[in-house]
């Protein structure tokens, strides 16, 4: 009986570092979007770019949220689009994470 070697899957693996209690769990994440941001940046340049305290940038309050990892885990996991918390509309959210869609392009090869 053979058996076959899973799919990589970087951005799971990501976050099943973060429950596991790596103290920065999104590393791998930011690398991703640092990595992949210039081609987006030379693509749509009169895009804004991850906000000033995205989740996906190094020290911001939501990077070292857990609760944030858990709904990015949670997102990940069920293909559930995460919001931007500046782009709320009343108490609903209006537009895509940059951080997260750039992430979710690289890593399944499906634009967002």
């Amino acid at each position: 009986m053979s058996t076959t070697m899973p799919e990589p899957r970087p951005v799971l693996d990501a976050v099943d570092r973060a429950i596991l209690g790596n103290p920065d769990p999104l590393a791998p994440l930011r690398e991703v979007l640092a990595a992949r941001w210039p081609a987006v940046r030379r693509r749509f340049p009169r895009h804004r770019g991850p906000c000033a305290d995205c989740a996906f940038r190094r020290g911001t309050e939501a990077s070292l949220d857990p609760q944030v990892w858990k709904d990015l885990e949670r997102c990940f996991r069920e293909s559930i689009p995460f919001h931007c918390h500046h782009g709320m509309r009343g108490d609903q959210p209006s537009r895509l994470c940059v951080g997260w869609s750039v992430v979710v392009a690289e890593t399944t090869g499906v634009p967002t």
